[in-house]
């Protein structure tokens, strides 16, 4: 029983709203941080990124939890107005090794994504070498089947040294499969 349950949670009843963007539905709590962004559009170039690699990983639907096939940075958001636009996230591309534009201040965030079943306290991140903290996950159905593909998690930094640094994230799976690091070196 546990088990049905346990699948039941991960494939968004206890989340509050579905959002389809960028053809990738994203189950997000009643109160989420990044409930409007997503419904606005801010994060449509992080989605389609997520789904153009998700579609080349070539991964089939099937019953039990796929494992952790990739993990990416998809935005560093802060407080500190970017130089050529007046928004406050930075979309990262695929590979990207660092933020084109300096970030601090007393909102500082970075946006990850895990492709499989990790995240949801499967995942860790640190910026500076120091352990960011967790404020968001949302489970994202990247084909369209109403399951769970992977997850989005938010990170906070802001508490952290406010400088350039390294932020690294790590997602292991659920069930038998590897753990995955990704970095990007914030300015």
């Amino acid at each position: 029983m546990k088990i049905i349950i346990c699948i039941l949670l991960s494939v968004g009843i206890v989340f509050g709203e579905t959002i389809t963007r960028s053809g990738v539905n994203v189950f997000v709590d009643r109160d989420s941080i990044n409930k409007d962004r997503i419904k606005q559009g801010g994060m449509d170039k992080s989605l389609a990124q997520v789904r153009r690699i998700f579609n080349n990983l070539n991964i089939k639907s099937s019953n039990s939890a796929p494992p952790v096939s990739r993990v990416m940075v998809l935005q560093v958001c802060s407080t500190k107005k970017l130089q050529t636009t007046k928004e406050v996230c930075e979309d990262i591309p695929n590979n990207q090794l660092a933020t084109q534009y300096d970030h601090e201040g007393g909102f500082f965030v970075v946006q990850t994504a895990v492709i499989g079943y990790g995240g949801k306290g499967y995942g860790s991140a640190t910026f500076l070498g120091n352990e960011a903290r967790l404020i968001e996950t949302s489970g994202i159905d990247i084909d369209g089947d109403r399951r769970v593909d992977g997850y989005l998690e938010l990170w906070d930094i802001s508490e952290l040294a406010n400088d350039s640094g390294i932020f690294s994230y790590t997602s292991r799976s659920i069930n038998v499969g590897p753990a995955l690091n990704t970095t990007i070196f914030i300015k």
